[in-house]
C-alpha cells in the first residue's frame, strides 16, 4: 500500500482544531472523507507515518 499523487482521495470537510499557537507547533486537523474507502485506506497506511512527525488517529462516528 503506497499513499501518491496517484490515489484520488477526496475531503468532504476538514478544520483545524484550537487557536493559533505562539510556540510554532501546528494544531491537529479533523478530516471527514467523502468516502469510507478513503478513510480506510489512509487509517491503514498509518504505518507509513512511522519516523515522521505526522501521526493519524482514527475515531469512530456516533450513528443516532
Amino acid at each position: 500500500m503506497k499513499i501518491d499523487a496517484d490515489n484520488e482521495i477526496e475531503i468532504e470537510r476538514a478544520h483545524r482544531l484550537g487557536r493559533k499557537r505562539d510556540d510554532g507547533k501546528p494544531r491537529p486537523i479533523v478530516t471527514k472523507f467523502l468516502r469510507y474507502q478513503d478513510k480506510e485506506f489512509i487509517r491503514k497506511s498509518g504505518n507509513l507515518l512511522k519516523g515522521t512527525k505526522l501521526n493519524c488517529h482514527a475515531t469512530r462516528e456516533s450513528v443516532l
